[in-house]
């Protein structure tokens, strides 16, 4: 169904979208200026930047890591990729009627972004929302209540290092009965300027390549398929 955003109750209630906690679970690599920038830009286009909270999980051996700017919280651990980095903020989202969103730096969210989908998730009940990443069929960015994410024990299933996860959240949340999928795929548009998407391989970095290398593709692959048999079960 397609979600009509102009009569959302947050619309008649200015107090309505603050009394929902929004976690910005961000994981980066070799990035501090881009992910400077990136948060710089959700804050920016937040009706509510004070009930925002954002995590940033890092890697111990990224040379940048002290280049980043200060979070709400930071963690640097010795992480296997980009899944185990966000599943570590996964327990520092404390509220479990608030709202989690994956934050990685080459998205853009819409103008009042978090005003939206704290107000889907009011009208709709606990669940996670489907938005358009600029693919219709995949959600490459994860929004959802963190009582979801909580339940599940993760945020992206931890057996994937990067590649193929985000179809395994697609999926999985498709399928999952106890799951409630918000679909705002043709209201919301989060810009993802992937390389892959935008076409400019000049932007395609060393975070880039180690995220999408063969090697990532084939054991996601592999854990996909192994996933898909077992009907996602945990």
């Amino acid at each position: 169904f397609a979600v009509l955003l102009h009569q959302q109750p947050s619309d008649k209630n200015p107090k309505y979208n603050r009394l929902m906690n929004i976690y910005l679970c961000h994981p980066s690599r070799g990035r501090p200026d881009m992910a400077a920038d990136c948060i710089k830009d959700w804050k920016s286009k937040a009706q509510a930047p004070d009930k925002i909270r954002h995590f940033l999980s890092l890697d111990a051996d990224d040379p940048t890591r002290s280049l980043y700017p200060e979070a709400d919280k930071t963690l640097i651990n010795e992480n296997a990729g980009m899944v185990q980095a966000i599943n570590r903020l996964l327990p520092l989202c404390e509220d479990e009627s608030g709202l989690l969103v994956t934050l990685y730096d080459d998205f853009s969210p819409p103008e009042r972004w978090d005003r939206w989908l704290a107000g889907l998730i009011k009208a709709k009940g606990a669940g996670v929302v489907f938005v358009d990443c600029c693919n219709h069929q995949l959600q490459t960015i994860q929004i959802g209540s963190v009582s979801v994410f909580k339940r599940w024990g993760y945020v992206l299933h931890p057996e994937y290092k990067s590649m193929f996860s985000d179809n395994d959240f697609t999926e999985h949340a498709t399928t999952d009965e106890s799951t409630t999928v918000i679909d705002a795929r043709f209201a919301l548009l989060f810009e993802h300027s992937h390389p892959v998407i935008t076409g400019r391989d000049e932007d395609m970095d060393e975070t880039y390549r180690r995220t999408n290398a063969q090697d990532r593709y084939d054991q996601g692959a592999a854990i996909l398929e192994k996933r898909r048999a077992n009907n996602f079960a945990a």
